[in-house]
């Protein structure tokens, strides 16, 4: 379905850090290197179209970037004047056969363990051509079964942000607390809708464990993701520094995406990672 009437006449390394307020970066993607960025998936479900799906994939613009058809006319700058992600549902064609827009831009997976008040932002520019049109967040456990955390849904011409002045929107992770492995993505669902444009994507929280030094002692198992077997009593968060000193009954597997601020490895100990997962050195 596309617009009618008037609109018819015319027509966006994962990387940690330290913010205010005792809170930790755990996540920031501003979208400034070359396509997906390192960690990040783009899938593009999308159907139809007389110019067809792959024109509305998640796709890397530049600032500046200017898109014309018959009912679009946009130039895009993000909030800062950068490049950004977008996913254009116009640029499928028209309604033969009808195009259907169904796009996902997943996130790494992030560990929450350790941390409160974690909070998801970031800025965009959202144009709905109708109300078959979405652009949803939604968050995972296992990576299978997805809930929606915030829906963007609304009529013809509805609109959050302006192609040249894209809108923050924050969204509380609260309710991911303490999980080793939170998945996430945006998901744009339209039926030759406009677009979805993405910019300045973080993930802070505040950490709630203030023994920063962090010695592995392994009395419980190999588990990185077992507190017990840590001197903390909990697992390293983003801002642990962490030794893995010589004598330790066992030494670490990590099976979960895990983070800590500096490793400090002894000689003879050893760190493995398994297949699938990682480990994220924040650096000083």
């Amino acid at each position: 379905m596309k617009r009618s009437g008037f609109w018819i006449i015319f027509l966006l390394i994962v990387f940690h850090g330290f913010t205010g307020k005792g809170q930790v970066t755990v996540l920031s993607e501003n979208f400034n290197g070359m396509g997906v960025p390192s960690g990040w998936a783009a899938i593009n479900n999308s159907i139809g179209g007389t110019v067809g799906p792959d024109s509305a994939a998640w796709t890397r613009r530049s600032d500046g970037y200017h898109y014309l058809s018959v009912f679009v006319n946009r130039i895009f700058h993000s909030n800062d004047l950068s490049a950004f992600f977008l996913s254009n549902s116009d640029a499928q064609g028209d309604d033969s056969p009808e195009p259907k827009t169904n796009t996902i831009l997943y996130l790494p997976i992030i560990n929450t363990i350790g941390y409160s008040g974690i909070t998801l932002k970031f800025y965009h520019n959202f144009w709905s051509a109708s109300d078959l049109d979405s652009a949803l967040v939604e968050a995972s456990t296992d990576g299978i079964n997805w809930t929606a955390i915030y829906i963007a849904h609304d009529d013809n011409g509805f609109e959050i942000g302006s192609s040249d002045d894209f809108e923050p929107q924050t969204i509380t992770l609260d309710t991911y607390a303490n999980l080793p492995n939170v998945y996430l993505r945006f998901h744009y669902l339209a039926t030759w809708g406009n677009y979805w444009a993405l910019d300045n994507v973080t993930i802070t929280g505040v950490p709630t464990n203030a023994c920063t030094t962090n010695n592995w002692e392994g009395t419980v198992s190999t588990a990185w993701d077992d507190p017990a077997n840590w001197s903390c009593g909990s697992i390293p968060i983003a801002s642990s520094i962490v030794n893995i000193n010589t004598g330790k009954p066992r030494y670490p597997i990590i099976n979960s995406v895990a983070a800590c601020k500096i490793l400090n490895c002894s000689p003879g100990t050893s760190v493995i990672i398994n297949a699938g997962f990682r480990l994220d050195i924040t650096g000083p």
